[in-house]
C-alpha cells in the first residue's frame, strides 16, 4: 500500500491480484497464456470524477470495469489472435473516410484513444468523434465488435447480435 506522507491517506497505489491466485478460484479459465499479467483491484482514490462515474455505472449494471490501458491491450491480443493483419476485410474499410480507417485500424491492433491521438497528430476528443462516425457506419457498438467486423469472423453470426462489453468508446 502507498500512503499518504502528510496525511496518512491510503491509495491502493500498488494494490494488484495475481491472477494465478485468481485461477484457483475459478475466476481466470486455467489456460490463461499470461499469468504474470497484473490486474488492479481498485481505482486510486484521486482518480478523474469521469472515471469513478464509470466504474460505479459499470459496477450497478452488473458489469465489469477494465482499465482502458488493460483493455487496450486485450483488444491488440484479439487482433493478433484472429490474424487481424491476413483476415482484414478492406470492403468493411470501404465505408469509412482515410481518416477513419487510420483510426479504426489502429484501435482494433489495441491503440488507446491517447495513443491514436499522438500518432495522428489528433485530440483525444477527435479520436472519439472519429470512432463515433465508424461504430454508427459499421453498425457496431464498441471496439470489440469492430475487430469482429474488421476480420470479417461475425459474418455468420451477425456482428449486431454480439453482446457489446465495452467500457467506454
Amino acid at each position: 500500500m502507498v500512503m499518504n506522507q502528510e496525511s496518512g491517506a491510503d491509495y491502493g497505489l500498488n494494490s494488484m491480484v495475481d491472477p494465478s491466485q485468481l485461477q484457483s478460484s475459478g475466476a481466470l479459465d486455467s489456460a490463461d497464456p499470461t499469468p504474470s499479467v497484473k490486474v488492479p483491484r481498485y481505482a486510486h482514490a484521486l482518480s478523474p470524477t469521469e472515471i469513478l462515474k464509470q466504474i460505479a455505472m459499470v459496477v450497478m449494471n452488473q458489469g465489469i470495469w477494465v482499465p482502458p490501458d488493460v483493455m487496450a491491450q486485450v483488444m491488440g491480443s484479439t487482433w493478433r489472435l484472429l490474424n487481424g493483419d491476413q483476415q482484414l476485410q478492406s470492403s468493411v474499410l470501404e465505408a469509412l473516410t482515410q481518416r477513419e480507417r487510420e483510426v479504426a485500424l489502429a484501435v482494433a491492433k489495441g491503440a488507446s484513444n491517447k495513443v491514436v491521438a499522438r500518432e495522428l497528430d489528433i485530440t483525444e476528443r477527435t479520436v472519439k468523434a472519429h470512432l463515433t462516425a465508424i461504430f454508427s457506419k459499421l453498425d457496431i457498438h464498441d471496439r470489440l465488435q469492430l475487430i469482429i467486423k474488421l476480420t470479417g469472423k461475425g459474418t455468420s453470426a451477425g456482428v449486431s447480435d454480439i453482446p457489446s462489453f465495452s467500457t467506454s468508446k
